[in-house]
């Protein structure tokens, strides 16, 4: 959060809202993960002692899934934050998109 917040990264620094802390930027995704993944890895692997039901995965394979769902959700998080559009992220991570220079002296 401190170098979205403080935009480190740009060469002039400036102090701004961080997207996390935006309205929806990242409160969803991060209350609500910790909760649903478990549950999911539980109904993927399962049955196991106090959780009866599941697809019966080997461990390895629940994992996998559990961490496809994961990157799918921050990443679909990321768009949603920044834009879908390619602007938004060559500002966002500070390129130019090869339309011209960046001073740095």
């Amino acid at each position: 959060m401190i170098f979205t917040g403080t935009s480190f990264f740009s060469p002039i620094p400036k102090l701004k809202t961080p997207v996390d802390l935006k309205p929806w930027g990242w409160t969803a995704a991060d209350a609500w993960c910790p909760a649903a993944i478990p549950a999911l890895f539980l109904s993927l692997s399962g049955p196991v002692e106090g959780w009866e039901t599941g697809l019966g995965l080997r461990e390895d394979e629940a994992v996998i899934l559990c961490m496809i769902v994961l990157w799918g959700i921050f990443a679909a998080r990321a768009v949603y934050n920044f834009g879908y559009k390619r602007e938004h992220w060559t500002e966002t991570l500070g390129l130019t998109g090869g339309r011209g220079k960046i001073k740095t002296a």
